[in-house]
């Protein structure tokens, strides 16, 4: 993840987090700044997000609540994910399941 900061003169610097609280060199006024922290909080990734959240396991008594077919439902002929009528791909395996019908 890279940390965005600004120099004295204003120009826009960016390093790798790894460099938090070293010093730099601005690269057009030659100032030497220190690295700010990282900000908690500013975004976060899929990937951050699960390690937050953790695993799923099925068996944890966590129950899949799915939604109930409409009338103008298909199935996915690769995955048989519930996909409305008017798709042509299947949002879930991104299979071309054909055109309207």
């Amino acid at each position: 993840m890279a940390i965005r900061f600004a120099c004295r003169n204003g120009h826009l610097m960016k390093t790798d987090d790894g460099n938090a609280g070293r010093k730099a060199r601005c690269p057009r006024c030659q100032v030497t700044v220190r690295v700010p922290e990282p900000k908690l909080g500013t975004s976060v990734t899929d990937t951050q997000a699960a390690r937050l959240v953790g695993s799923y396991s099925p068996g944890s008594g966590m129950r899949i609540i799915r939604p109930a077919a409409r009338i103008d439902d298909r199935r996915c002929p690769k995955c048989r994910h519930l996909v409305a009528k008017s798709y042509r791909i299947c949002p879930n395996c991104h299979v071309y399941i054909g055109g309207f019908e």
